[in-house]
């Protein structure tokens, strides 16, 4: 399950408390044929909230080595530097591409 808009603002997190809760329970119906899930959220804040306040509140610990939770900020802090120089690679590669023609 894919979603392209995450907000914990308004009513949205209530939207994503029960996308958490979707995975949750796909994990319990189906814990023989999952392996790995994972909950993917923009900011740092929500995933905390995710990690500390629903775990414990929907007792999940159960699945805490296959169901994981990463936020998009915290890969964009780590990954900066390498996702930079292969966009800007990218970027002179097409421009080479673009003077040919």
């Amino acid at each position: 399950m894919t979603k392209s808009f995450l907000d914990l603002h308004g009513s949205r997190g209530r939207s994503l408390e029960l996308d958490f809760l979707r995975i949750v329970y796909a994990n319990v119906l189906h814990s023989d044929k999952i392996h790995k899930s994972y909950l993917v959220v923009m900011t740092d804040e929500i995933a905390k909230t995710a990690n500390d306040i629903w775990r414990k509140k929907y007792e999940t610990s159960k699945f805490d080595k296959s169901f994981n939770i990463y936020s998009f900020e915290s890969y964009l802090k780590d990954n900066y530097k390498e996702l930079k120089e292969k966009i800007e690679k990218q970027v002179q590669k097409n421009q080479k591409g673009n003077q040919k023609r």
